[in-house]
């Protein structure tokens, strides 16, 4: 008895599960004219909870109850399509049983065809569909290839990335399988090109997964795409967008994306006129673009003309950034810091430095960034300020104490502000030399010259 049981309780199983996956569902009806919808409705919120807990089977039963009787849900959301392919998913990547998984798949794909008819968004569920065919379900690659080719029918430029990969590998697999004409292979990937390079152009968000999902789908079709295509081919089909409208970026970037990315070089002859206004329509729009952009952005252009040497013009983008309207006080801090190390290392207008870098420090007074300038550029001027050496070295103690400020409020530039006051500390007065010229320790004094600072005298 007990060796019958384990013949017959697979069977049983499959038979109970079988009938439950074939259990006639009201196509498209909401709960909202039925008597019992508030007992659907509890029943909804009851397996949802679960779900959010991934607790499948507990989940499963009051799915089962409103899926059966009101699958559409409130007539307004997929949940009860959607929840329940979630469901039968986890059954899929859990059981074991071929047969069972068979039929786990099945519900998995009505379920996408059923939401299909009910909220249409046929380009968005048929790909989804493909998806966990290709994926999960590993479905027979013709069942697959239906699924990717009404996604794309349906989205034409609109359809999503996760499509192309999987188009790359199945049509290789039915084109080496004798299922599919090279025709038709050329027809589908002309429309995913069409739609990647799209996308890539144009949409700002996932356009880099148009051009990875571009890249796969070559990659995966890399064993046939001899046999299938070749330059000439797309220079005839392409070449001649270009010749109609050769000064149009839009064209000529798309012909040229779609030539390179398929077997042409830019050394071929004959794409030398479109090599060449590529290259130059390329150049007039990166230079727009960036005009614009510096226009809307001077702090930019103040950066682009530090790089190019030309100090006083990156001085007057500084400040016409810092009149630019909806800054916050960290960005106009970062503003005026930049102006303070241009003005203070490059154009030696230390005066002007100094009091940016102040600005800088009050808009965010636990940087210590500013100070360290500060004390640099005081410890630059030693020379400049004095021939005298003791007044030389009260200088050094006003940058000591800038340095010692810095290390007072920031963590980050703690460790080289101490560098620096150690290396400086060697500069200090020495006391016998101080007190023979009059001086004593703590005496405050005036280091005169554009520092102007009043430092409390210590000796090295």
């Amino acid at each position: 008895m007990r060796f019958l049981n384990k013949i017959f309780l697979p069977f049983f199983i499959l038979s109970i599960v079988s009938i439950a996956l074939t259990v006639e569902a009201q196509k498209c009806n909401s709960w909202e004219n039925l008597p019992n919808k508030n007992d659907l409705i509890q029943s909804h919120v009851l397996y949802r909870g679960f779900l959010k807990e991934k607790n499948y089977a507990d989940a499963y039963p009051h799915w089962e109850k409103v899926y059966r009787e009101a699958p559409a849900a409130d007539g307004q959301r997929p949940f009860h399509f959607s929840d329940g392919r979630e469901i039968f998913l986890d059954k899929f990547n859990n059981e074991s049983d071929k047969d069972l998984k068979n039929e786990y798949a099945k519900k998995v794909m009505q379920l996408y065809d059923e939401e299909m008819e009910c909220y249409q968004n046929i380009a968005f569920l048929a790909g989804r569909k493909a998806y966990d065919m290709f994926y999960t379900l590993n479905r027979p690659r013709t069942e697959t290839y239906e699924a990717l080719k009404l996604s794309l029918d349906e989205g034409g430029n609109n359809s999503e990335y996760i499509l192309l990969a999987p188009f790359g590998h199945v049509l290789t697999s039915l084109y080496q399988k004798g299922k599919i004409e090279a025709q038709e292979v050329v027809a589908i990937v002309e429309k995913l090109n069409e739609m990647a390079d799209y996308n890539f152009l144009n949409n700002t968000t996932y356009g880099q997964y148009y051009e990875d999902g571009k890249k796969a789908m070559i990659a995966a079709m890399k064993p046939v795409e001899s046999e299938i295509f070749d330059c000439s081919y797309f220079k005839k089909n392409f070449l001649k967008k270009f010749y109609e409208n050769p000064d149009s970026l839009t064209t000529v970037r798309g012909v040229y994306a779609k030539l390179m990315g398929n077997g042409c070089e830019k050394e071929d002859p004959e794409l030398k006129a479109l090599v060449e206004a590529f290259e130059r329509l390329t150049k007039e729009e990166n230079e727009r673009l960036m005009a614009e952009y510096e226009a809307k952005n001077p702090a930019a252009a103040a950066r682009r003309f530090y790089e190019e040497g030309k100090y006083k013009e990156a001085v007057e983008k500084f400040d016409e950034a810092l009149a630019t309207a909806g800054l916050d006080d960290e960005q106009k801090a970062q503003i005026h810091f930049s102006k303070a190390s241009v003005l203070g290392r490059k154009l030696n207008q230390y005066q002007a430095a100094r009091a940016s870098a102040y600005e800088a420090a009050k808009l965010k007074p636990s940087w210590g960034a500013p100070y360290m300038l500060i004390g640099d550029l005081y410890a630059s001027s030693t020379k400049a300020c004095s021939s005298d050496d003791m007044k030389q070295r009260f200088v050094i103690i006003a940058a000591i104490d800038k340095y010692s400020k810095a290390k007072s409020i920031d963590s980050e530039v703690a460790s080289d502000a101490q560098k620096k006051i150690n290396l400086y500390n060697n500069s200090l007065p020495d006391s016998g030399e101080a007190f023979m010229a009059g001086y004593k320790e703590g005496q405050q004094i005036n280091t005169g010259c554009w520092v102007n600072e009043t430092v409390s005298l210590r000796f090295k």
